[in-house]
């Protein structure tokens, strides 16, 4: 298969537990009611268990988003043939919205997880923890899809490595665009 194909397939896979991981940054300065964190202010040893960066809005809009972005590409996948060649989930195998929603899920459960991890270590919420702000993501969603679906090795490991690359371009134009206070 050509390289191209190969990272095409990757990033179609990979769309829903993104634009989950996008979904809290763009929904910020929306339904702030549900702007408390996850972890309700609680402590473990001493240190926030995930931060109040951490919040209900971010887990659900991302949720949301995820699984409107399996469900659209379950859609695309049965009226398009093409998008069959570029799917390494079988839809007819797996409804889309589910998948979306366990990626994006999956997404937001791994960058919990790694707060968590920061707050243990002392890194300040916001502020980079390479490689693990780039992976947490990536590792979750793949976490909580691979009871589902069968993801060739070739793609976790290229996840292991386009992933970061992939994160550190999106967050570079999410830093343009100012919505990034860090390029990394």
């Amino acid at each position: 298969m050509p390289m191209w194909l190969f990272v095409l397939k990757f990033l179609w896979l990979i769309v829903p537990g993104a634009v989950a991981n996008m979904a809290p940054i763009l929904a910020k300065n929306h339904l702030n009611f549900l702007a408390k964190p996850i972890d309700g202010g609680r402590t473990f040893k001493g240190k926030p268990i995930f931060g109040s960066h951490k919040t209900w809005r971010g887990l659900i809009t991302g949720s949301i988003v995820g699984l409107l972005a399996g469900a659209l590409q379950g859609y695309l996948y049965h009226a398009y043939p093409a998008i069959r060649e570029i799917s390494i989930v079988d839809f007819d195998l797996i409804p889309g919205w589910f998948l979306g929603f366990l990626m994006g899920f999956g997404a937001l459960v791994g960058d919990a997880v790694r707060s968590f991890f920061k707050r243990r270590v002392g890194v300040a919420p916001g502020k980079p923890f390479f490689p693990w702000d780039q992976l947490d993501s990536f590792i979750g969603a793949v976490i909580f899809v691979l009871p589902f679906v069968r993801l060739p090795w070739q793609i976790l490991v290229f996840g292991i490595i386009g992933v970061p690359l992939v994160h550190i371009i999106s967050n570079f134009f999410g830093y343009l665009l100012g919505l990034k206070k860090t390029i990394i």
